[in-house]
């Protein structure tokens, strides 16, 4: 099996990558809000418990935001 992996990477085609047009860029404190709400819902969801969350976002805020 692992012979068949190396010959495909051996024949594998690159392919071209397609740029996808300006996106605008983000700044520092909206990036900490998207993480803010991501980790939120991680939380909900049982992913992660509430202190890590917690410390995540405050260190997002206080060092980028």
């Amino acid at each position: 099996m692992k012979y068949l992996l190396i010959l495909w990477l051996l024949f594998a085609v690159s392919a071209k990558a397609i740029p996808t047009g300006r996106t605008d860029e983000l700044t520092p404190l909206q990036i900490c809000e998207a993480v803010e709400n991501e980790v939120t819902v991680a939380v909900q969801l049982g992913l992660m418990d509430e202190a890590t969350g917690w410390s995540i976002i405050t260190r997002c805020f206080r060092n980028y935001g």
